[in-house]
């Protein structure tokens, strides 16, 4: 996924782009593409002592943490960005583009049957799909407003209006467990504070240190060993949903680890590469490929036999095989996307226009 001010004139005050953070984002990518794997492939069992469901219950959590990590960036990136009309309108052509694509591929193969849902979410992907990309839309909206507040605000204030935000959410989430109220009012004061806390991160110049690094293992350390308790303790009869709170958007034990990480890849010394900063562009368009709502049983059960592998001695190998191939080629296909139809469809607007 693409961060608010990833783009070429926005990224950095200089102009350069920081290779360093790009290869985070694509880093980031194979990390949730590693997380559909297992969530949407493979799953995990309760009270199943073997080594791929560890392995399953370990690494689940990591698309989770770089979700966080997008948001992170682009409230870090937030300073440098100016609102641009065009940009905000390839953004939804994007999101539409890879649904109706989607809609068309499994309704001619009848993998899915046509539905008017379906349509929707095809057509409308920003109101009827990911809560994440709602979540986006509307912050980039708004966010010449949250720069103003940014750049006028201290590292002190900025550090109390993240744990405000967290706060904010936490209580929202303890009085409210319903659906519609964590869609529309929970996450996006997340986002927020995601995106404070990314800004806060810049305004105090904070870098990686042995303390950072020792506070990343702990939480994690603590976060996979009370998930692990409570997948094999016959007496918690825990099931995924109680498993998945320690690991969820709120936990703060995934966002410590998500800050430690986000430092580690801002510490990380790599010179300005084109190929990378160019990759890193298409991170956007190999989320939306694959993490297609209708199109996931046809993805991983379908095509990659995902279930097959659940107790396979290869269950490691094919993982990340599997995750290199989605990559790949959600990669190959939005590069096709953005140098023929986009570059195509803007010409003949603007042509049109003039």
């Amino acid at each position: 996924m693409e961060t608010i001010s990833n783009s070429k004139k926005n990224a950095e005050p200089n102009k350069d782009k920081q290779s360093n953070l790009e290869f985070f984002r694509i880093v980031l990518a194979f990390l949730i593409i590693i997380h559909h794997f297992i969530v949407h492939g493979v799953g995990y069992q309760s009270n199943a002592f073997t080594t791929n469901n560890i392995i399953a219950v370990a690494l689940e959590p990591v698309g989770r943490m770089a979700v966080i990590c997008f948001a992170l960036l682009s409230g870090y990136f937030l300073c440098d960005f100016t609102f641009k009309l065009e940009k905000f309108t390839k953004l939804i052509l994007e999101m539409v583009f890879y649904t109706l694509i989607w809609f068309t591929v499994l309704t001619l193969t009848k993998q899915v049957p046509y539905s008017v849902d379906f349509l929707k979410y095809s057509v409308l992907p920003f109101l009827y799909g990911n809560w994440f990309l709602t979540c986006y839309l509307l912050i980039y909206l708004v966010s010449p407003l949250i720069k103003k507040v940014i750049i006028a605000s201290t590292e002190r204030e900025l550090r109390f209006y993240t744990i405000g935000f967290y706060l904010l959410t936490s209580f929202i989430c303890f009085l409210a467990r319903n659906t519609l109220i964590e869609e529309w009012f929970t996450r996006p004061i997340l986002f927020m504070f995601w995106l404070f806390a990314g800004a806060w991160l810049r305004k105090g110049n904070y870098s990686i240190n042995w303390k950072w690094r020792l506070i990343g293992i702990t939480a994690f350390s603590i976060g996979a060993c009370i998930r692990l308790a409570l997948l094999y303790s016959n007496s918690a009869n825990a099931d995924q949903h109680d498993i998945d709170k320690y690991s969820s958007y709120f936990s703060p034990f995934l966002i410590m680890v998500a800050l430690v990480l986000f430092l580690e890849f801002k510490g990380l010394r790599i010179k300005n590469n084109k190929i990378i900063n160019g990759a890193s562009m298409t991170v956007l368009g190999i989320y939306l490929i694959h993490d297609n709502d209708y199109a996931r049983i046809t993805i991983w059960h379908t095509l990659l036999k995902t279930e097959n592998y659940v107790n396979s001695p290869y269950f490691i190998l094919y993982m990340f095989g599997c995750s290199a191939l989605v990559f790949s080629i959600c990669f190959i296909a939005d590069l096709i996307r953005k140098n023929i139809f986009e570059k195509s469809f803007f010409f003949l607007l603007y042509r049109t226009i003039n």
